[in-house]
């Protein structure tokens, strides 16, 4: 993770590098600019000036509109197509108070008698017009700069996820060891103790450990088959076997294993199968599976005696199957990423059992591949409840 952190800030720090060192770029490119126009009007203010001197004609107010004509053509053959206005000032040039106060003055030496002494050209918007005139380079500076910021936040994203789900791997890695350890290591154990001579000839104990070594093998098999199910999805190679059946059948038929598990600690599981249009094609299993699932969790993320109601009802050509309880919850943060592989919740409970971050990824890639849909509405030591609609048209 420092390593991510460390990579993260040197790669904005050279991002705002080349973003300082490219308003550098644009800020000399103006001045350049800006030198080359100053070149350009002096240029062509000198020699339309020369002109009327070399022909003696005698400038004054409100006539110098050939020599505004002559200064507009020369700066047009030099590139420059500017708005500008002149006036003739009685002052010399040489002052250094009229130098300071006006940027473009020009000083009238072709006749001593002439009452006016300097020119001054008054351009206007200049700063305008200096950088519409390099706009194009400023356009393909930022657009350089903006593709740059993009493809970084993009790289820097997908940088922090797949961090995210490397963590969430080996996450799921160590829970899985530790989940596969404990039935394995009570089925070494119970097998120890029926080879012994004593105990086989105990007939009620060797059914006793034969149940539990037949229950851990049970428990190693639907955690190798969860696994190996998301597998299957994660590859494509899922075939569903879609047959019109009954769901209501489905469900009740899901449902009956649970209930013992709930009743056990003196919860229950309530049917309200209320849909009148229930029959529709699904994959029998998997849909099976789903159901069950959530059932599951609802009785092991709880803390208090599990209370589940499973309702379906018919909405606008859609088959709604709704499963409320009243467990922990999920917190608001979790509720956006529940149905993300490997994720697991953040809360933290006194007895809250550890998960794969399998099992809700698998029902969602199930509602998915039936065209449905399926969202989840919690709160903390409430409950939750899943809520998934399926097409009926």
């Amino acid at each position: 993770m420092k390593t991510l952190l460390r990579l993260k800030g040197i790669i904005v720090s050279l991002l705002l590098g080349i973003i300082f060192l490219q308003g550098i770029w644009i800020n000399n490119a103006y001045n350049e600019r800006k030198l080359q126009f100053s070149k350009h009007l002096n240029s062509a203010v000198n020699h339309s000036l020369r002109h009327f001197c070399d022909k003696k004609i005698y400038l004054y107010p409100n006539s110098n509109t050939d020599l505004d004509k002559l200064i507009q053509y020369e700066l047009e053959l030099l590139g420059e197509t500017v708005d500008f206005k002149t006036q003739l000032l009685s002052v010399s040039v040489n002052k250094r108070d009229i130098i300071t106060k006006y940027t473009h003055l020009y000083a009238l030496r072709c006749a001593d008698n002439q009452k006016y002494r300097s020119l001054l050209v008054q351009v206007n918007s200049e700063s305008r017009y200096l950088a519409q005139s390099i706009f194009s380079w400023i356009s393909l500076s930022a657009l350089f700069v903006l593709l740059l910021s993009v493809f970084t936040t993009i790289y820097l994203r997908n940088l922090n996820n797949h961090k995210q789900l490397q963590l969430m791997k080996d996450e799921f890695i160590s829970n899985m060891t530790h989940e596969l350890k404990t039935p394995i290591s009570t089925i070494s154990v119970a097998s120890e103790i029926l080879q012994n001579e004593k105990i086989s000839i105990d007939l009620e104990k060797v059914k006793r450990y034969s149940d539990i070594i037949h229950e851990e093998n049970n428990r190693l098999k639907r955690l190798v088959d969860r696994v190996m199910e998301v597998a299957i999805f994660e590859s494509g190679r899922t075939q569903m076997q879609m047959v019109i059946g009954d769901l209501h059948e489905l469900i009740t038929n899901s449902v009956k294993p649970l209930k013992l598990v709930t009743q056990k600690r003196n919860g229950d599981i309530h049917l309200q199968l209320e849909a009148s249009n229930y029959n529709f094609p699904f994959d029998k299993n998997h849909l099976s599976n789903i159901i069950s699932n959530l059932i599951e969790n609802a009785i092991k993320y709880n803390e208090r005696q599990p209370h589940i109601s499973i309702r379906t009802f018919n909405l606008q050509e859609k088959l709604i199957i709704q499963i409320e309880d009243n467990g922990i919850g999920i917190s608001e943060d979790d509720l956006k990423h529940v149905f993300e592989k490997y994720y697991r919740s953040k809360s933290h409970h006194k007895n809250q059992k550890t998960g794969f971050g399998l099992g809700l990824f698998y029902v969602y890639q199930v509602v998915k591949s039936h065209n449905g849909h399926i969202r989840v509405e919690s709160r903390l030591n409430e409950g939750s409840r899943f809520v998934i609609s399926f097409n009926m048209k």
